[in-house]
């Protein structure tokens, strides 16, 4: 049996706009295909009583479909949330009011679970990393964007 993969990353951003803006934006996942670069084919199911998103992200020769389950939504403060696809593993979005606009913390762990991706772990893992960065910096700066405002930091682990 191949070993899986584990992984943890954090994305931490402040943008220069009231909680409540930011919230909105963040929990209309149908729009995340229009501004986030690299994500495609995004469907949500709000039918069921937890939203269900699934949508496509690709960067380079790299493709991973997922699934994400919403299973705790506290409006303007948490989303928390459950992947499986081509990554499994749970994740949270954190909200908070600060000085100057509204912070956003992302973290989620993850395991691969794709074949491929466990046997040449050991080599591209510095890729995936690469990757899961490139990808969070397209989301933050698609987010700040839309919402034209202003990026006050960001940092990607």
């Amino acid at each position: 049996m191949i070993k899986t993969r584990n992984y943890s990353f954090s994305t931490i951003f402040v943008v220069k706009a009231p909680v409540e803006t930011v919230w909105s934006a963040l929990s209309e996942f149908e729009g995340y295909g229009i501004w986030w670069k690299g994500v495609s084919n995004i469907s949500v199911d709000r039918s069921v009583s937890s939203p269900v998103a699934s949508m496509t992200v690709k960067y380079l020769f790299h493709r991973l479909s997922l699934v994400f389950n919403i299973y705790n939504l506290v409006e303007n403060e948490l989303c928390e949330f459950t992947a499986k696809g081509d990554l499994v593993g749970n994740g949270k979005f954190i909200v908070n009011k600060v000085k100057n606009g509204t912070k956003v913390c992302i973290v989620w762990q993850v395991v691969t679970v794709r074949v491929w991706m466990n046997i040449f772990a050991p080599i591209l893992r510095p890729f995936f990393v690469f990757s899961h960065e490139k990808i969070m910096r397209w989301f933050v700066t698609g987010f700040a964007d839309n919402l034209h405002a202003e990026l006050l930091y960001a940092e990607y682990k």
